[in-house]
């Protein structure tokens, strides 16, 4: 009779049921953020210098479309006569002919 196994024993051991595919997206997509998190702080801890560095250039990158790249040339008259300036006689006259044909580029 010991030789017998019952239904719920040999389940128990047959590592097909063991392995269930019953994890769920959302567990493993919060598992994957924590770790890049954890990996970036990693990363910021190393290298404490080039992280400072990376945040500065990335500061004066913003800081430079914020305040100079948007707000210098924010109507058209602004951008045509900054185009004048800066091109050649060809471009010039070209940027001009544009302009009287009312045709968008600036």
């Amino acid at each position: 009779m010991e030789a017998m196994v019952t239904m719920e024993e040999s389940e128990e051991e047959d590592p097909m049921t063991i392995c269930k595919p019953e994890i769920q997206i959302q567990t493993v997509s919060v598992s994957w953020a924590a770790k890049m998190v954890q990996n970036v702080a990693d990363l910021i801890n190393n290298n404490t210098a080039y992280s400072v560095l990376l945040l500065f250039g990335i500061s004066c990158y913003f800081w430079f479309i914020l305040y100079f790249d948007v707000s210098d040339y924010l109507n058209e008259e602004w951008r045509y006569m900054s185009k004048m300036k800066r091109a050649g006689i060809l471009m010039k006259c070209f940027y001009y002919l544009m302009r009287k044909m009312h045709v968008p580029i600036f």
